[in-house]
């Protein structure tokens, strides 16, 4: 049904609602930067995808859930994914700072490549902001080997910790306190006050929380 839905429409308007069904509800002017030129404006003049106003941003979603949920049963692993990184591309491309990092990284994720480790990391940022511990885990692996030993420890506790895994969150944030990393002052700061506060209130521990931040403020000078 989908090869036949698609062979019906011209190809460039296909491709633009291609876009729209992976990544609906999708900023108007990331997708006129990903789709091909005057393709939106006929996708739009076709019915068949409609735009709407969120947060101030047009956006642009499948005029009805049926013809989006057609295309993508009809794309295979390797055009979906190629279709991820022409939106990662895109967003890349515009410096749309409305875009949301999160988002933003899961096409990454979806596009089975590591084009940039900046956007994995923007969404290990976001997923932890939305208390998303199993997601920020998941972009996380992905970019261990370009964070240093204490952010890499910062993020793994905290995302361990999102899920419930105090005691690897407790042991992932003494790593990132190991003073042999020589980690700045604001970093170690950071890690003890997490720990303390998962040793305190995950593993019930106060004693070992008022050591932990003894310790680290003996280390930091401001």
């Amino acid at each position: 049904l989908g090869d036949v839905y698609k062979r019906q429409l011209d190809p460039d308007v296909a491709d633009a609602l291609t876009l729209v069904a992976v990544a609906a509800p999708i900023p108007y002017g990331l997708l006129a930067a990903a789709a091909p030129d005057l393709s939106v404006d006929r996708l739009l003049a076709s019915g068949l995808a409609e735009t709407g106003v969120n947060a101030g941003e047009s956006m642009v979603r499948p005029a009805h859930p049926l013809y989006g949920e057609i295309l993508l049963a009809s794309l295979g692993d390797q055009a979906r994914r190629a279709t991820h990184r022409r939106l990662v591309a895109a967003a890349r491309a515009t410096d749309d700072q409305e875009i949301d990092p999160l988002r933003l990284a899961i096409w990454q994720h979806e596009s089975g490549s590591l084009e940039d480790p900046e956007v994995a990391a923007a969404g290990v940022v976001a997923a932890l902001g939305r208390h998303d511990g199993a997601l920020a885990a998941t972009f996380l692996r992905t970019i261990e080997d370009h964070l240093d030993a204490p952010t890499a420890a910062l993020w793994h506790g905290s995302a361990l910790a999102q899920q419930g895994d105090h005691a690897g969150a407790d042991a992932a944030f003494a790593r990132g306190l190991d003073p042999s990393l020589g980690t700045d002052d604001a970093l170690v700061a950071e890690l003890a006050s997490n720990r303390a506060f998962h040793q305190a209130f995950g593993l019930q521990d106060p004693r070992g929380a008022d050591e932990t931040l003894v310790e680290a403020s003996a280390r930091v000078r401001d």
